[in-house]
């Protein structure tokens, strides 16, 4: 009976170690972006690991329990033009691997596991972030080759973002990115360098336009989460959010161009439900740390009932829709509606653009063509202008709130949401709308901003 036991604990022993063994990094990623350094290891299966921060010289330290790393692996990992100097590796004696990060600077260090998905197995994401990266997102968009970190110990302090009275700002949102290569046509097309390619000739062509100027959320190949899309598009006064993208449908035979705005209540056709799930499900792809998930419900679970960004919304979905069937066939004759997590910014209006469907052959040919981005740029530009000169009224209300000073109002006894609306020279439904209030109730104490005209 004990030689039985023996052999059983033998055998579990055996097991245990070929798992262990059996864990190893296949590959290791670095995608720098403005204000940060993503690293990004590819796991057999998951890990348990800790973090550690070390100075003179600065050093981020992290331990990987159970795992093996080549430094073939290592010396494969391209850090060229981030503030990583150099990477180690190197096994300790408690079964775990040690990855140091000798840097040229200060860098705070964030990890977290991500689950498989479509794209992926089992990841570890470290992120090498800033210390200033809040200022730094209020700056405006950095290619690549421009990105703060790119050499620089000590990233430059934020200019803060000044926009000129009668300046319409667009905000271009270029889907996807870094880790996230979104829709990938047969011939190996990635829709984040589609999209990209469309979004930076579009930019170029609106900042050519007088009283214009264009923004990018993302201006190189890096990830940025949905919620900071919508952010930098607030944080730069924008008037007009519009997200690009060229998705794939299980339909290969599936064509044309498509303009949508937020629905909330449901999707207007199959298609639209399914790009709407696919394009949500982008942060789990892209790599977005979940434990700040109820901030995140916070943020964009806000008042979507605002009638006038929603009007704007459609309007400028009009524009634009009827300006893309000069250069391509239209998917559906109409504006669509699905819910779309990053056109929930209540007080900008959005839309998303899908330019076609990657995973038509033929579309995807004309899409990876310099050309056709361009055509496809001018068109939406076009508009963009039409939308701008037809509704006057959403773009200057925008801009009247925009350049109005706001100060914060606390509510004393007797105070109601009218009263101080007329206290302030303000509409009702202007008040709950810079406030994001959902209700009308209000209480003593509550702190309110209003507009100081």
């Amino acid at each position: 009976m004990k030689l039985k036991n023996l052999l059983i604990m033998s055998s579990i022993l055996v097991l245990v170690h070929c798992a262990r063994a059996e864990n190893i990094a296949e590959s290791i990623r670095v995608w720098p972006s403005p204000g940060s350094i993503r690293v990004v290891l590819d796991l057999q299966n998951t890990v348990e690991y800790k973090l550690l921060t070390l100075s003179k010289p600065d050093r981020i330290v992290i331990d990987i329990q159970d795992i093996k790393i080549s430094k073939s692996v290592v010396d494969n990992i391209d850090i060229k033009n981030t503030m990583i100097k150099k990477i180690r590796v190197g096994e300790r004696g408690d079964n775990s691997t040690r990855l140091v990060f000798e840097l040229q600077g200060p860098l705070e260090p964030k990890a977290f596991l991500l689950k498989p998905n479509e794209y992926y197995g089992n990841r570890l994401v470290l992120d090498l972030e800033s210390r200033e990266k809040q200022s730094i997102l209020s700056l405006f968009e950095l290619d690549a080759d421009d990105a703060l970190l790119h050499g620089s110990p000590r990233p430059q302090a934020a200019q803060e973002i000044v926009v000129s009275k009668g300046e319409f700002v667009v905000a271009i949102d270029c889907g996807h990115g870094g880790e996230d290569p979104g829709a990938i046509g047969a011939r190996g097309t990635k829709e984040k360098d589609v999209v990209l390619a469309i979004g930076k000739k579009l930019r170029t062509k609106i900042n050519k336009e007088p009283n214009m100027r264009a923004i990018l959320t993302r201006g190189g190949d890096y990830y940025i989460g949905l919620r900071d899309r919508f952010e930098r598009a607030r944080l730069h006064h924008a008037d007009l959010f519009i997200s690009i993208h060229a998705d794939a449908f299980k339909n290969k035979n599936a064509h044309g161009a498509s303009v949508f705005v937020l629905s909330e209540k449901g999707s207007t056709s199959e298609a639209a439900k399914w790009l709407a799930e696919k394009e949500n499900r982008s942060d789990l792809v892209g790599g977005v740390r979940l434990d700040n998930k109820s901030d995140i419900l916070a943020s964009v679970l806000l008042d979507l009932s605002q009638t006038a960004s929603k009007k704007a919304s459609f309007d400028a979905a009009s524009t634009i829709l009827g300006s893309l069937k000069n250069v391509t066939k239209l998917h559906k004759g109409h504006v669509e509606r699905a819910g779309f997590l990053v056109l929930k910014a209540p007080d900008v209006p959005s839309l998303l653009v899908e330019t076609g469907f990657i995973s038509n052959p033929s579309t995807e040919k004309k899409l990876r063509t310099s050309s056709y981005q361009d055509k496809l740029a001018s068109q939406i530009l076009i508009g963009i202008k039409e939308y701008y000169s037809q509704h006057p009224q959403h773009v200057q209300k925008a801009q009247m709130m925009r350049h109005d000073t706001t100060k914060v109002y606390v509510v004393k006894s007797g105070d109601s949401l009218l009263k101080i609306a007329e206290k302030f020279h303000m509409s009702f439904s202007e008040l709950k709308q810079l406030n994001v209030l959902k209700h009308n109730n209000i209480i003593i104490g509550q702190k309110l901003k209003v507009v100081k005209r």
